[in-house]
C-alpha cells in the first residue's frame, strides 16, 4: 500500500496516499519535505515505501493459519454444542424434532442423522 508522510505543525503522520487529498489536505496537513509554494492539493508526492519486518508472504501465511483455526473452532463436536446449536444442527440435517425434549435426545438424533 502506498503511504505518504504528512506534517501539520509539530505533528507527523504516515497515511495511505488516497486519504491525503480528501481528508488531510483540506484541513491544513502538508506533505513532509514539500515547500509551501509548490504544495497544492491536486499534487501528491511520490508514495513512501513501507518497510515491513516480515515479508508479505509470511503475513499472508499467518492470516491463512488464523482462518483455519477459526474454521476448526466453528466445527464443534455434538458433545460441545449448546442446546441452541443442537437445535440449529438438527434443523440443518432435517431431523424430526417433534419428539425431542432434552439435550441428550438432540445429540442422539444428530449422531444418527450423521451416520
Amino acid at each position: 500500500m502506498a503511504m505518504l508522510k504528512i506534517v501539520k505543525g509539530d505533528k507527523h503522520l504516515l497515511i495511505p496516499a488516497g486519504a491525503y487529498k480528501k481528508q488531510y489536505a483540506p484541513v491544513g496537513w502538508e506533505l513532509e519535505g514539500a515547500s509551501k509554494a509548490k504544495e497544492s492539493t491536486k499534487e501528491i508526492a511520490k508514495p513512501v515505501e513501507m518497510v515491513a519486518e516480515e515479508s508479505e508472504e509470511k503475513v499472508v501465511d499467518e492470516w491463512d493459519a488464523a482462518e483455519e483455526e477459526v474454521e476448526q473452532e466453528k466445527e464443534k463436536t455434538v458433545d460441545e454444542m449448546s442446546f441452541k446449536e443442537l437445535q440449529a444442527k438438527a434443523k440443518e440435517l432435517k431431523v424430526d424434532v417433534r419428539s425431542l425434549k432434552t439435550v441428550g435426545d438432540y445429540r442422539a438424533a444428530i449422531r444418527d442423522a450423521i451416520k
